[in-house]
């Protein structure tokens, strides 16, 4: 004859199982997207990065080759934006409209862009809670927005710039933003 359990400890043990089964809501479900693109007959690139919070990389590619990007992101969170059509490049993260749940508490994502050192670019960078290291020199910048909430950026033009920059425009908000070499 079989001993009786006591409904506590069935209670307790259908709760330990069930919390084991369901997600914590503190756990994140990280990804990692990578994508690239080999230089063709672009002539030019326009580029558009909207990244919300965490690391923002940019910075010269390697010759034949279009673009690089890498996206570490919580999938929980965000989802990614890699699109490219005719010489139109956009990545990062949404703008915060497909999230599912609270952003603060994702803010260790990270995005690496590296972009070609041969063709003109037009590049657009909006970014709000971010640590971004923009290493621009050696690129063919002909304009340049970079757009920034609170974050603390370092943008350098180690090199010189390889073609006339019409326009380079900083819209800085409550953020520590230092530039070096802007003389390239």
């Amino acid at each position: 004859m079989r001993k009786p359990i006591p409904m506590l400890l069935v209670v307790f043990a259908s709760a330990a199982t069930l919390a084991r089964a369901t997600p914590a809501s503190a756990q994140q479900d990280w990804r990692t997207v990578t994508t690239t693109r080999q230089l063709g007959r672009e002539t030019e690139l326009d580029v558009e990065v909207q990244y919300g919070a965490g690391q923002l990389n940019v910075q010269p590619g390697t010759p034949g080759s279009l673009y690089k990007a890498t996206l570490k992101y919580d999938a929980d969170m965000f989802r990614p934006v890699t699109e490219y059509h005719d010489g139109s490049l956009k990545l990062g993260i949404d703008d915060f409209k497909h999230m599912r749940g609270n952003h603060k508490k994702s803010n260790v994502g990270r995005l690496d862009v590296a972009l070609s050192p041969q063709i003109p670019i037009d590049l657009q960078l909006k970014f709000g809670a971010v640590e971004a290291e923009l290493e621009l020199g050696g690129l063919y910048l002909r304009n340049a927005e970079i757009a920034t909430g609170a974050s603390q950026t370092r943008l350098r033009f180690s090199k010189p710039n390889l073609t006339r920059c019409d326009n380079l425009k900083f819209q800085v908000g409550a953020a520590e933003f230092k530039a070096y070499g802007l003389g390239n």
